[in-house]
């Protein structure tokens, strides 16, 4: 059987044990809580550990264990496993003996409290008392080795006990990453992206963020520093020769020392944003008069989203689904009869949004003056619950709402969409990746300013935009 490999879908490692597989997704901690199959070709993302291993024995036939939790009881000094009933104590060597002489006090009428940290239950009856230890705490292993399929039930593989773990063999690690995404490299970028995070996603200011990072870099150089001294202090006392010493100083520590340089300043962390991560550049665009805008092309986000490796959820093709239920708009005989469509089912299926907002107090004298409008685009190739996320909404043009010139700022748009329909873009690994508008979705305000309508709801007489009754009409109606 070809040994199986748990890769990550956020860069190139790949694992042979789900224990390093678990290990490694929390170096990507900031990016998502939730947890990726990780085995190839499977799309699945899991909302939590216990779903993930479920889905593995399930779906994959992979038996691990189902549980994600270390419960062991409480143990002395020197290892040794005691008695939890209070005027015993009695120590022992193993799990089983444990059990066996908890059971024993049971017979004898003795209340046993469980033995396991935290855990305050007491039992009287041996059967309850064994339940609660199969049910709650189940022992699970430190490192986990993929077994391979069973022809006969699950319930019947038999999985070694925590007792076993010493005779299992060491892990191998299959690391297919170059230099640059090594542990020490993915620690920086996962402390980039806490930053990322606290800037852009809590909306913690750039002042603060810089705070934290100078005190991070303060901190860690004085750890690096001692933990230095107190080596070097050991090896001395060991006699070791100083120009060893001093060798093994610069190998083990130079490298620490100048680790997250990269992130000690708010210009060094944008370069480093843009270096880990693909990022579409805005560029100027002329808008009304002598006044811009910023504009973000559809290619580059298109190219972006396709590289992203953590997006998996692009289906090019159109899901099949019961034709007597409308699910999503591709079962709608607009989209169906549409011909570009029909010609290109691989392609992707724009979504464009427009909508106003306001930097200042909505309330406040400033609120026109500081009003901005943002158009953005989403994919309906993706599933329709992952559509309206924000991380899935891309940012097409940014601009004051004064400075809104309908042909200059969605002609624009157009002709970018016409070369999609007709030419395409290319994508490295999909080739050339085809594209049109599917709908506009909007509130009123703004689907009636890009429609050319009236923007007043209270003095015109035709207000609507779907049929042609009148104001008074429908006063008269009511």
């Amino acid at each position: 059987m070809e040994s199986l490999q748990f890769e990550c879908r956020y860069c190139t490692a790949s694992f042979s044990t789900l224990a390093l597989y678990l290990k490694h997704l929390s170096d990507h901690r900031h990016i998502t809580s939730l947890y990726p199959c990780g085995v190839q070709a499977c799309r699945n993302i899991l909302q939590n550990e216990n779903c993930l291993r479920v889905h593995l024995i399930r779906v994959h036939k992979i038996f691990v264990k189902k549980t994600s939790f270390r419960s062991t009881p409480a143990s002395n000094s020197s290892g040794k496993y005691v008695c939890s009933v209070a005027h015993c104590s009695m120590e022992v060597d193993s799990r089983k003996k444990l059990n066996s002489h908890l059971t024993d006090h049971i017979k004898h009428g003795v209340d046993v409290p469980c033995p396991h940290r935290g855990c305050e239950i007491s039992y009287k009856k041996v059967s309850s008392f064994l339940n609660h230890l199969h049910k709650c705490h189940k022992p699970v292993l430190v490192q986990e080795d993929l077994a391979p399929p069973n022809s006969g039930n699950n319930d019947s593989v038999s999985f070694p006990s925590i007792e076993d773990d010493a005779l299992l063999p060491p892990p191998e690690i299959n690391m297919h990453v170059p230099v640059e995404n090594s542990q020490r490299n993915l620690q920086v970028e996962c402390l980039a992206q806490l930053f990322m995070k606290l800037e852009f996603e809590l909306l913690v200011p750039e002042s603060t963020v810089n705070y934290i990072a100078k005190e991070i870099m303060v901190i860690t150089q004085e750890n690096y520093v001692t933990v230095e001294e107190d080596v070097r202090k050991h090896l001395q006392q060991q006699g070791v020769d100083p120009s060893a010493i001093d060798s093994v100083s610069r190998a083990v520590f130079s490298p620490f020392k100048t680790q997250f340089q990269s992130l000690r300043s708010s210009y060094l962390r944008k370069q480093f944003y843009k270096k880990i991560n693909y990022f579409a550049t805005p560029k100027l665009a002329r808008a009304k008069g002598n006044s811009s805008y910023y504009y973000v092309s559809i290619n580059d986000t298109i190219v972006g989203l396709f590289r992203d490796k953590s997006d998996l959820h692009i289906q090019l093709d159109s899901p099949v689904n019961d034709t007597e239920i409308l699910r999503d708009f591709t079962d709608g005989a607009q989209f169906k009869s549409n011909q570009f469509f029909q010609d290109n089912p691989k392609a992707l299926k724009i979504i464009i949004y427009q909508d106003g907002f306001q930097v200042v107090c909505p309330i406040g004298p400033a609120k026109k003056k500081h009003k901005f409008i943002g158009i953005y685009i989403s994919f309906g190739n993706m599933p329709d619950f992952l559509r309206t996320h924000p991380d899935n909404i891309f940012l097409v043009a940014l601009l004051k709402e004064d400075d809104m010139d309908h042909r200059k700022v969605y002609g624009r748009i157009v002709e970018e969409l016409k070369k999609l329909e007709t030419v395409g873009v290319f994508v490295p690994g999909h080739g050339i990746i085809k594209a049109s508008l599917v709908y506009v979705a909007g509130d009123n305000l703004g689907s009636h300013s890009l429609g050319g309508f009236y923007e007043s709801f209270g003095k015109v007489i035709y207000f609507c935009r779907y049929c042609y009754v009148d104001r008074p009409s429908f006063l008269q109606r009511r």
